[in-house]
């Protein structure tokens, strides 16, 4: 694995090469490889290392507590998987990840990432940055204005539960369970829904709804 490649990585981006030869001596990482279709999480599971993918590209697959609804993303450049539950009351990673190609991955024990936010500022300011990106995100998308039409309830009901906002995305799930959760009938959300795949934004399917482009549908916002 290239070592310009690792710091490149949120995680270590700004520690000079001999700082990362000090981390690799004192700190247990490990790399993996996985092949496409592999689980590498799975979510509710106990996030004890975070997870960063070095290559490759990934499925992020979601599922509602209620069980109804399941997101999938599919990214290159996903966050620091188990980075915001690590040391949180609620120490589960918050959506299993898939292999889709080759994947490369670095893993931080837990008990490791904590030595090294305390041994390197530059490691603790990027965990800030992460963290604080993520906590801006979630403000931005709850301080939003509340959707009129189906289209915009739609948009933001799938936004919400996104960890990448880009990208190709899909929605499993009954369309009479969406439109229960929207709170319109399942003939005004079949119009709607139809109306959006005429412009190219989402794509029908059985029991599932394909985006292709996150960031062209919620343009529509």
């Amino acid at each position: 694995m290239s070592l310009s490649l690792i710091l490149q990585t949120p995680l270590l981006q700004g520690i000079s090469r001999r700082d990362m030869l000090d981390i690799a001596a004192k700190a247990k990482l490990s790399f993996d490889r996985y092949m496409p279709g592999k689980k590498i999480v799975l979510q509710k599971c106990v996030a004890n290392r975070l997870v960063i993918v070095l290559s490759g590209e990934v499925e992020l697959n979601s599922e509602s507590p209620c069980h109804r609804f399941r997101t999938l993303e599919f990214t290159r450049k996903p966050p620091l998987i188990g980075l915001e539950s690590m040391f949180s009351l609620r120490q589960e990673y918050p959506c299993s990840v898939i292999a889709r190609t080759a994947v490369e991955t670095m893993c931080v024990e837990k008990a490791d990432l904590r030595d090294l936010l305390l041994s390197y500022p530059v490691i603790r300011l990027n965990v800030l940055t992460q963290l604080s990106r993520q906590a801006t995100q979630l403000r931005l998308r709850l301080c939003s204005s509340l959707p009129l039409t189906i289209e915009e309830r739609f948009i933001r009901f799938v936004q919400h539960r996104l960890l990448v906002p880009v990208g190709a995305k899909m929605l499993k799930c009954r369309l009479t369970d969406l439109a229960t959760e929207l709170c319109v009938t399942r003939l005004r959300l079949s119009g709607a829904l139809h109306k959006l795949q005429d412009e190219g934004l989402v794509e029908m399917g059985r029991s599932h709804i394909v985006i292709p482009n996150f960031e062209r549908l919620l343009a529509k916002l």
